[in-house]
């Protein structure tokens, strides 16, 4: 077997088994005293064994875009709202306006529904 800083290839695998059997990266690096995580990564490169835990890991940044998503949608709904809001306000104003020169000037300003053109 090779060494290579004095971790053999059957501790290395041992370790690749516990990290996808769910130990985490810090646990082994006690546990082994070891000097960083990229070895596992590192090693698990070497020996061609796929980290099957990298779902979960997509499946996180998923969730946060999904979040970010969930945000961006809020803000935009609460500024849609807003702009109703502004909207019907200017309409109110605008009828608003109409009532008040119809009713100064004693003329009427709208159009009567179905009068012919």
């Amino acid at each position: 077997m090779k060494t290579i800083k004095g971790v053999t290839d059957a501790i290395r695998l041992q370790i690749i088994q516990e990290y996808l059997e769910g130990a985490t990266q810090k646990s082994l690096l006690k546990k082994y005293k070891l000097k960083t995580g990229r070895s596992i990564v590192e090693w698990m490169h070497i020996f061609g064994i796929e980290d099957s835990r990298r779902p979960q890991i997509i499946m996180k940044r998923e969730r946060i875009t999904e979040s970010e998503e969930m945000c961006r949608l809020k803000k935009e709904l609460k500024e849609t709202k807003l702009a109703l809001y502004r909207a019907n306000m200017r309409a109110d104003f605008n009828d608003t306006m109409i009532d008040v020169a119809e009713e100064m000037f004693n003329i009427p300003i709208r159009k009567k529904a179905g009068t012919k053109q």
